[in-house]
């Protein structure tokens, strides 16, 4: 067996314990943070977890799950924040980029996420001008992402969004809505731009 696999059987031996579920063949940088109630994270098989990721899931009702051959990259933040992130198959979450859990966060299978992309399921609420917006609390309503979206780099869902199959979020898109399939959204806020297939 060569150093390197040998490396990456040891990092799993030691994760699986502390996992809901670990599968077979996934590869957890020895660089990378998994913590926080580690029972209610699932990893599933062939998933790469890069170097100074950091996987949490911070609340005891929290969940997250990472389905089999999704590559996570370096530095990436994937954190719960009291409310749930699933992420499909063979999905890829480039470098730099945060999805947080807040209302509830689905990315599906075969979504490709560029680096520096802002996932964020909630808003602060701020209408109340005589209370400080820390104590206004949060909208929580969630983000679906559906199956085969391209997210550019550097692009931005907010809370309440659904993307529909097969889209494409152009780099540096603020997306603060819904679009439906095979949507090419592009700028601040994202707009329709037009469908793919179409002329």
């Amino acid at each position: 067996m060569h150093l390197k696999s040998l490396i990456w059987s040891i990092i799993s031996l030691f994760q699986r314990p502390y996992l809901h579920s670990l599968g077979v063949g996934s590869k957890i940088s020895l660089h990378s943070r998994i913590h926080g109630f580690t029972k209610n994270i699932s990893i599933g098989k062939n998933v790469n977890i890069g170097r100074y990721a950091t996987i949490f899931c911070d609340t005891p009702k929290g969940k997250l799950s990472i389905d089999d051959s999704t590559n996570i990259g370096i530095s990436t933040i994937v954190k719960t924040y009291g409310g749930s992130i699933s992420i499909g198959r063979n999905c890829s979450i480039n470098p730099f980029s945060v999805v947080y859990g807040h209302g509830g966060v689905v990315i599906q299978d075969n979504v490709r996420i560029a680096s520096h992309v802002v996932i964020v399921p909630s808003n602060h609420i701020f209408e109340d001008r005589d209370t400080l917006i820390v104590d206004q609390g949060l909208s929580k309503k969630g983000i679906t992402i559906e199956e085969d979206v391209w997210i550019g780099s550097g692009a931005t869902v907010l809370d309440g969004c659904t993307i529909g199959r097969g889209s494409v979020i152009a780099a540096g898109a603020v997306v603060t809505k819904s679009f439906p399939p095979y949507s090419i959204i592009a700028g601040i806020p994202g707009k329709l731009i037009r469908v793919r297939g179409e002329k």
